[in-house]
């Protein structure tokens, strides 16, 4: 049938012999055929004489249009349940950067080198076979490499992409390998976690950087569909994809047919992947809170060797993964040999791991440095249990009040916001109703964030730990707190309010529906901290934050609300870099962080002033 409909539809007033003719079947069958086709409305039948002519329909257009696209969207899987024990690695490193005079692989990130680190990584994670394919000071390259490691070159590296240079290890491939860029700085869970994917061919995603040069990825039924740079070619964004995948031997040799081809010597691997995945599976795997950078310019290389490097040192020596499997089975009474697997998924105030117990998923969350005393544990585990109860969080299983350890339930495929997945329109109005079903629940918490007495809990905490106050700290708090008149006057109606709703603290599901976790600061307080929290924390221009408002208000804003959001903005900026301040002096590093919150909420502080002046 839809044979015989694609030939009416490239043949306008066929009939039914030429029909049996182009088709190759019997002139009764197509009869036949024809009387169907006619019955379900894709065709109609014009007579002239004793002839009987045949064109498509509207309806039958619109079939043939659903059948056309369900077939560019099915694929063959490659492989038939085998698995793959991943022992070898493919790295390229062949390409030149113009503002470095060494490849950027050599480049110094600690006490190391760029491709020192990968090597020693994949070491760690049991990778036996290594290739480096080189080309810009491929000798340099090859002074600082174990003897081990099998060095290709690429001599026409300056005329050629990626792909040329995976095409150099061809010769020495007989088995799947993970394929890195080398200039990726990356955490090691990254690379243990594609590794042990199930899938054969996967690539590694995560949340948009906002980096300027990034391969935008867009998911359809569970697999890669496109990849592009050009942002404009995808219908959705789902990620990021980072330069780090793994492939099968047999996927990759799909490839090289395509390459057998090529007139095109800038080509680059990432685009045969892509067209090898129109006909055979190509999964991903998706890490929200992976830390890693690209390293392009010098600017990336500071940025990297600054602050990038001293996270990932400390999110890779919090992996007590051992002990956290021991804590669990204690918390919930269970058999540790049920707790599988136990990876780190971020977090600022507290540290968060996904935990699989039998074929379960749950998140354990561990308190940070010196939350115990910032921190009301049984307000907080009454809050937790307000927000699923309104239907804005997930399950909670498990709860300590002593320490702070919670278990929680995990939502499946769920993707973490990103600041700049926050500021697309559609997110903007996913978010805005949640905020809005959380403050007009018609239900109060029992406790309420008063800002003015967390500033005083705060200055305490760092008196006790002879910590460091800001240089002109003492002003800029007698400025702040004369808010507090300001907003008297402004009548303001408290509710419950999450107090931190940074892009982190919101995940979504596969039913696209949205999540607001980790409600340690939650209370009664103005909704406009919620708002005015959401942009500062996603670094929303002008235009975004007129949007987000008049997404969260229905409407135009008024003025009014206009100037409690600012005021919360100060407040937060303030309050927050106090609470670095706690934070350092027990221990924690956070760079930058405090002074740049601080000295924004002096600016804040002088646009209200001209503000209320005008």
């Amino acid at each position: 049938m839809n044979e015989i409909l694609m030939k009416i539809n490239k043949n306008p007033g066929i009939n039914q012999r030429t029909l049996a003719s182009l088709c190759g079947l019997s002139l009764g069958k197509v009869n036949a055929l024809i009387e169907d086709i006619e019955q379900n409305g894709f065709i109609k039948k014009e007579i002239k004489g004793r002839e009987h002519r045949y064109f498509i329909t509207a309806k039958g257009l619109e079939f043939l249009e659903q059948l056309i696209r369900k077939s560019k969207e099915t694929v063959i899987d490659l492989h038939i349940n085998d698995k793959s024990n991943l022992k070898t690695a493919v790295i390229l490193a062949a390409g030149r950067n113009q503002q470095f005079t060494e490849p950027i692989c050599l480049q110094s990130i600690g006490q190391t080198t760029l491709i020192e680190r990968m090597i020693n990584q994949l070491t760690f994670l049991d990778i036996e076979k290594i290739i480096v394919v080189g080309g810009y000071h491929i000798d340099k390259i090859r002074e600082v490499l174990p003897e081990h490691v099998l060095v290709v070159s690429n001599e026409d590296y300056k005329w050629t992409g990626t792909m040329a240079s995976l095409a150099k290890a061809e010769p020495y491939l007989n088995e799947d390998f993970l394929l890195i860029e080398s200039d990726i700085v990356v955490e090691t869970a990254g690379l243990k976690e594609l590794i042990e994917d199930h899938n054969r061919d996967s690539v590694l995603i995560t949340a948009e950087s906002g980096s300027g040069d990034e391969a935008f990825v867009e998911i359809r039924n569970q697999r890669l569909f496109k990849i592009s740079k050009d942002i404009a070619q995808l219908n959705r964004i789902d990620g990021e994809m980072i330069g780090i995948s793994k492939l099968s031997y047999e996927y990759f040799a799909k490839m090289m047919e395509f390459y057998q081809d090529n007139q095109n010597p800038y080509l680059n691997y990432e685009y045969l992947m892509l067209d090898v995945a129109h006909t055979y599976t190509l999964g991903y795997n998706k890490i929200d809170s992976l830390l890693w950078h690209e390293i392009d310019d010098v600017r990336h290389l500071e940025l990297v060797q600054s602050k990038l490097m001293k996270r990932i040192h400390k999110k890779e020596k919090m992996l007590h993964l051992e002990s956290l499997k021991v804590l669990v089975s204690e918390c919930l009474n269970i058999d540790m040999k049920q707790v599988k697997q136990i990876a780190a998924i971020g977090g600022m105030t507290n540290k968060n791991y996904k935990v699989m117990i039998d074929d379960q998923n749950y998140v354990l969350r561990v308190p940070g440095n010196g939350t115990e005393k910032m921190i009301s544990r049984v307000e907080e585990i009454k809050n937790a249990a307000f927000a699923h109860e309104i239907g804005v969080d997930a399950d909670l299983i498990y709860f300590n009040e002593q320490t702070g350890i919670k278990i929680s339930k995990f939502i499946e495929d769920a993707q973490t916001l990103s600041p700049e997945g926050a500021k697309k329109p559609y997110v903007m109005k996913k978010i805005c109703q949640l905020l809005n079903r959380l403050h007009q629940c018609g239900r109060e918490m029992e406790n309420e964030f008063n800002v003015y007495e967390k500033i005083e809990s705060y200055e305490q905490l760092l008196n006790e730990l002879k910590g460091e106050y800001y240089d002109d700290y003492q002003s800029v708090k007698q400025q702040v707190l004369q808010l507090k008149e300001l907003m008297d006057d402004l009548e303001i109606k408290l509710a419950p309010c999450h107090n931190d709703t940074l892009a982190e603290n919101f995940i979504k599901d596969k039913q696209d529906q949205y999540y607001l976790i980790d409600w340690e600061y939650a209370g009664m307080n103005d909704p406009m901290w919620d708002v005015a929290a959401h942009c500062l924390e996603n670094g929303f221009n002008s235009d975004e934050e007129e949007l987000f408002l008049k997404t969260y208000f229905k409407q135009e804003p008024k003025e009014a609300y206009k100037t409690r959001v600012l005021i919360n903005k100060i407040y937060q900026d303030f309050l927050w870099s106090l609470w670095t301040k706690v934070k350092e002096a027990s221990g924690d590093d956070f760079g930058d962080y405090g002074i740049e919150r601080y000295n924004r909420a002096k600016e804040n502080l002088k646009l209200l002033a001209d503000k209320l002046e005008g």
